[in-house]
């Protein structure tokens, strides 16, 4: 574990390094192979992780966590808004691909006779069971540990997790194509230890826990929530924190901002990242003549007495 979050930490290091050093994300013309760096570094970052037997996983969940944190200030607003538009669509499109598989299992435990069904609502239960195990006693752990420091931190005991949101936390545990993919990367050596056609009814079988959760809980969360009283959605005002500007915060989290301050914002984002010349953009340009139009129409409408005369906008492309 430690292993994997290392080495997510150490490349996303390196990338922001590149971007900062190279200026690939405020120059016009290094913009595009900037937003492709971004990009492959999963995939790099996963392939480097599973090289070195540890989780690609885990690699990347913590190599994004930084990358997302520090990315938009080596990019311009444009090169974010595009990088931004590519990874939504990139995952939009890998989610689906992964369902599709998904249907496509489906096909096989029909031709198998129902192989893995047994293994698949057993399975089912023990996920419940394990969830619960982890959810109620961890979620008690936290609210002692928020009490014992509500008495220099008033607003922690405000934040004590009840029993609705441990309700909820418990029953959002769903187990979606991920799981499918895992279980299928398992070798040929499944079947050589636990005898032939194991890895047919783990595979079965891990299809029909992520339907029957999908159709259980998937198909009822906005119902629980509703009736637990919990706010989600448009339900939640804009901008609405847990903690406010005038909370006091403990000495953990005053260490971890004075080592953001002091090192990791110098190192991966510069002394001054406000100063950073810019070019402008085709975006930018379209935008800056578009009020510069809007604001000459509108003084020669004051001057003509509200009658603005039209103009035609330059726009160059």
């Amino acid at each position: 574990l430690f292993g994997s979050i290392g080495v997510g930490f150490g490349l996303a290091t390196l990338f922001l390094l590149i971007l900062r050093f190279l200026h690939m994300g405020t120059s016009g013309e290094s913009l595009a192979p900037a937003i492709m760096m971004i990009f492959v570094s999963c995939f790099f970052t996963f392939q480097v992780g599973e090289a070195m037997g540890l989780s690609g996983i885990i690699a990347v969940l913590f190599n994004s966590i930084l990358m997302g944190a520090y990315c938009p200030t080596h990019l311009t607003p444009e090169g974010m808004a595009l990088a931004s538009y590519l990874l939504k669509q990139m995952s939009s499109l890998a989610d689906t691909a992964i369902f599709l598989m998904s249907g496509v299992m489906g096909v096989f435990v029909v031709v198998s006779q129902g192989s893995g069904l047994t293994f698949g609502l057993m399975q089912s239960l023990y996920c419940l069971l394990g969830r619960f195990c982890a959810v109620v006693p961890l979620g008690l752990i936290s609210n002692g540990i928020k009490h014992l420091v509500g008495r220099r931190l008033p607003k922690e005991r405000e934040l004590t997790i009840g029993g609705s949101h441990l309700f909820m936390m418990w029953h959002s545990g769903l187990r979606g194509g991920v799981s499918l993919v895992l279980v299928m990367e398992l070798g040929d050596w499944v079947d050589v230890i636990e005898g032939k056609g194991t890895k047919e009814n783990m595979v079965n079988g891990t299809f029909v826990l992520v339907v029957l959760y999908l159709l259980c809980f998937g198909s009822t969360t906005s119902f629980f929530l509703k009736v637990l009283g919990i706010p989600y959605g448009d339900k939640v005002p804009d901008g609405q924190t847990l903690y406010d500007k005038n909370d006091q915060s403990g000495w953990a989290w005053r260490t971890l901002k004075f080592f953001r301050k002091r090192f990791v914002h110098p190192v991966l984002v510069g002394p001054a990242p406000s100063k950073c010349k810019t070019e402008d953009q085709p975006m930018t340009e379209v935008i800056r003549h578009a009020e510069e139009d809007r604001g000459a129409t509108d003084s020669e409408a004051t001057i003509s007495g509200g009658r603005p005369r039209r103009r035609k906008a330059a726009v160059r492309a």
